[in-house]
């Protein structure tokens, strides 16, 4: 398998901000984004669609539902809090769907160890860019948290070529704002019982200048496109004969909200997608490296636009 793993060390020492940053130095994929901070970011892993690429936050998948394809927008992804980047590149659909056949994407978000620790950062540059995060972590006897808080704010990014702008129209820059929260918790309840929660909600508005038809000119006025992306997985782990049984107990649920405000049309177009999915499965350890996998689960999706309720499911069971 061709695997590159992104570490907290190499994020802090490059200095990425988002997740499109990270992407773009990793052999085998290629990022097309449109336009500054904010603007969708797709992922297209050795030539196969954006769609072929499936993303895990901490084992949820937040495939988005509003989306035709289905594809994630990692725009909106920041790395304030990530511990740990994992990029599988080929066909993984037979362990991970039918939507991994170009490859899997795993964010595994920072858990709480040791000693309280308090971070904090804060940053400003061109674009009237003005950047803040704060995060708490530890552990304690059985307890383990991590909070984390971050925003990203760039106020003027120059994306509208001169040459295209009517004569006497000047040029508005793009401006972007994301806020991004997250919990994790986990709390051993005896030897047998590990209770585990993540949460994490980004709240992220972009105004930007678009096309006002052909021939090409930018519009005098700009639009909104904001997104409210929610994610959270509950699980119980429940361990038998001293850890070589291990059975998984989850529940998945990712709620996507996103609003279109086209410049001049006073109506926004707004599309609310929701996934909710149980699961269980248990892990044997046969010999050393020789497990037996058997499990469950089931999943549904709903989507609700101007005019459109649809909605999916869908059953599996895998050994």
């Amino acid at each position: 398998n061709a695997i590159t793993v992104v570490t907290e060390k190499d994020i802090a020492t490059q200095q990425f901000r988002s997740v499109s940053d990270i992407l773009a130095a990793i052999p085998g994929l290629n990022i097309v984004q449109t336009g500054g901070p904010g603007g969708q970011s797709s992922v297209f892993t050795r030539g196969t669609n954006s769609n072929h690429t499936k993303i895990l936050i901490d084992g949820i998948d937040v495939g988005d539902v509003t989306n035709a394809n289905g594809a994630f927008d990692f725009a909106h992804l920041l790395t304030s809090d990530i511990q740990q980047f994992e990029v599988l590149r080929g066909p993984q659909s037979g362990l991970y769907g039918s939507d991994a056949i170009g490859g899997v994407i795993s964010v595994i978000t920072r858990k709480g160890e040791g000693p309280a620790r308090a971070t904090a950062s804060i940053e400003t540059g061109s674009y009237q860019t003005f950047n803040q995060s704060a995060g708490v972590s530890g552990s304690q006897d059985n307890v383990n948290y991590a909070i984390n808080v971050a925003h990203l704010h760039a106020g003027d990014i120059p994306v509208t070529p001169q040459q295209l702008l009517p004569a006497g129209q000047k040029a508005i820059g793009n401006a972007y704002d994301n806020v991004t929260a997250s919990t994790k918790f986990g709390i051993d309840l005896n030897e047998a019982w590990t209770l585990n929660s993540v949460i994490r909600y980004t709240d992220a508005t972009l105004l930007f200048t678009g096309d006002g038809g052909f021939p090409s000119v930018p519009n005098a006025t700009q639009s909104t496109h904001a997104v409210h992306q929610f994610a959270t997985r509950d699980e119980a782990v429940w361990s038998l004969l001293d850890g070589r049984i291990k059975n998984y107990f989850g529940v998945n649920y990712v709620n996507n909200w996103t609003s279109d405000l086209a410049a001049g049309n006073p109506v926004a177009a707004v599309s609310t997608g929701e996934r909710i999915k149980y699961d269980w499965h248990a892990v044997t350890e046969l010999a050393p490296h020789n497990n037996f996998i058997v499990g469950i689960e089931q999943q549904t999706d709903r989507l609700r636009t101007t005019g459109l309720m649809a909605e999916k499911g869908n059953k599996a069971g895998f050994v």
